[in-house]
């Protein structure tokens, strides 16, 4: 007996005692041939696989990745900073460049922040949105605000444990 795979679905192959038939069972359905039909059948079984033509089409509101509110908190705390060092010092000697980085690590150009009002807000709420994060932009505008230097350094951390180089 042989085994053959056509699109998940297997076709059991067996010969008769005296090497002289062939029977195919397909989906429930047994086809007897001689050796010299054994290949037609076959043309035949896998003609009445159909194929898929088309794609599975996104449902009406299926879009929305996560909730209005996000399904999470951030990974790190807001005054985690000396939890990455590395980031910190970066931060605290060259806060510009951190911001810039993190721009380009979010897809935007790196002089984003600089150039639209209130980009390092927006960044906030791009990478709270990709990562599902729970908060809301007046949230955001208020650390950004008070706590602008951890904020930077929180949000290099979030990218970082969501793998965005």
């Amino acid at each position: 007996m042989a085994s053959i795979g056509i699109r998940r679905t297997t076709i059991n192959v067996h010969t008769s005692s005296d090497n002289k038939r062939i029977e195919v069972r397909y989906l429930g359905q047994l086809k007897s041939c001689g050796k010299k039909d054994f290949e037609e059948v076959c043309n035949n079984i896998t003609k009445m696989a159909a194929p898929i033509t088309t794609q599975p089409q996104p449902q009406p509101g299926s879009l929305l990745i996560s909730t209005v509110h996000g399904h999470r908190n951030w990974s790190t705390g807001i005054f985690d900073c000396f939890t990455d060092l590395k980031t910190c010092i970066i931060s605290w000697f060259c806060l510009p460049c951190m911001i810039c980085s993190l721009s380009s690590r979010i897809g935007d150009c790196a002089c984003m922040p600089y150039c639209v009002p209130g980009g390092s807000i927006t960044m906030r709420s791009r990478i709270r949105t990709l990562g599902g994060i729970q908060g809301t932009v007046c949230n955001d505008c208020c650390i950004m605000q008070f706590c602008g230097p951890c904020a930077i350094c929180q949000m290099s951390r979030e990218l970082d444990n969501m793998g965005i180089p």
